[in-house]
């Protein structure tokens, strides 16, 4: 009897065993479940040492039937347990695979929202920069029709009028001469300010430095903020779109600086790292959140893009009451590549 018990104990403490093992292996080797069937395995044999002792007759100590019988139940319970902790402990695991599933697939949605909302809002940015060119453009026609080009068709008209008039009036032929002169001196004037207009003459006889330079002359005293320049950087000149796009950025973030923020004093600096080139303008004005410009103020994203179109990024430090901090970084495109035309437009 008590030989018995003892085979049906080890065999079900072996068979617990083996179940916590098949645990440790689901829940991925878990040490909790691997020192269990450890435990379990030496409790088995244990008893498989105390029935080989009995059988072989080297332990003539009388069996405690009652120990081995609540052994037996003790096994059984843990057989029943490990059975029925398998599937539970499956099913524990593949919810938690679920939620995990359904965790990445909202952090998908949200990444493809953002990224759609990103796309978006370039979209939208680069209508208003096609309008905004789109609106120059038609500036820029009724400038030359309404000055240069008016201009030069009065100084025909006098030119023809003193050709006209030299042989008998020659008084009146002198008048149309000078006024002639005049208007196209006149023309000659507005010719040089739509063509500083569209791009500085300083960035083609000077260097980026020089227009910059002469950009904060013409925004600074008497008429504006003082503004500090300084420039730090290896090059003599960078490739006409990237010189045009850099200054359209200084250009725009100054604007903002001198006209929005109420500041008497800005810092403007253009420094370069390596390939790397950095154009910085700092104001201790009003400040404002970057997060609530309004769309309709496309400056900011204006820099943005064009940014973006070189490989480069914006960068806004700003807190309302505190001033502003507008940073561009830029590579340093080579001289014979090709960089996107757009930007410097």
């Amino acid at each position: 009897m008590e030989a018995s018990i003892l085979v049906v104990s080890v065999g079900l403490q072996f068979l617990a065993a083996a179940g916590a093992l098949r645990l440790a292996r689901i829940t991925g080797r878990s040490p909790a479940w691997t020192a269990l069937a450890a435990a379990i395995g030496l409790m088995g044999l244990r008893r498989a040492i105390t029935l080989g002792r009995l059988l072989t007759g080297d332990d003539t100590s009388p069996v405690d039937l009652a120990a081995e019988t609540v052994a037996l139940l003790i096994s059984i319970l843990m057989v029943v347990a490990v059975v029925y902790l398998g599937p539970l402990i499956k099913r524990l695991q593949r919810a938690e695979e679920i939620l995990q599933l359904n965790e990445r697939l909202r952090q998908e949605a949200d990444r493809r929202a953002q990224a759609q909302h990103a796309l978006e809002r370039q979209q939208r940015t680069l209508g208003r920069l096609l309008q905004a060119s789109d609106h120059e453009r038609r500036v820029i026609g009724y400038d030359i029709h309404d000055g240069l080009a008016q201009q030069l068709a009065g100084a025909m008209m006098h030119l023809q009028a003193y050709e006209a008039q030299r042989p008998t009036v020659p008084e009146q032929a002198d008048l149309a001469y000078r006024t002639a002169v005049d208007l196209v001196h006149q023309a000659h004037a507005e010719a040089r300010r739509l063509i500083s207009g569209v791009r500085p003459p300083a960035l083609d006889v000077s260097g980026l430095q020089a227009a910059l330079g002469g950009l904060i002359d013409d925004l600074g005293p008497p008429k504006g903020p003082e503004i500090d320049f300084r420039a730090d950087v290896q090059f003599v000149r960078l490739p006409a779109v990237l010189e045009n796009a850099v200054y359209r950025m200084a250009q725009e973030a100054l604007a903002n600086a001198c006209r929005h923020s109420g500041t008497d004093r800005v810092a403007v600096t253009l420094t370069q790292q390596d390939g790397t080139l950095r154009l910085e303008v700092r104001d201790w004005g009003t400040g404002f959140d970057p997060e609530s410009v309004p769309d309709d103020h496309f400056g900011l994203e204006g820099i943005r893009q064009r940014a973006q179109l070189l490989g480069g990024e914006l960068a806004i430090d700003s807190t309302p009451g505190k001033g502003s901090t507008v940073s561009v970084t830029l590579p340093i495109v080579e001289a014979g590549a090709a960089p996107v035309a757009a930007a410097g437009q």
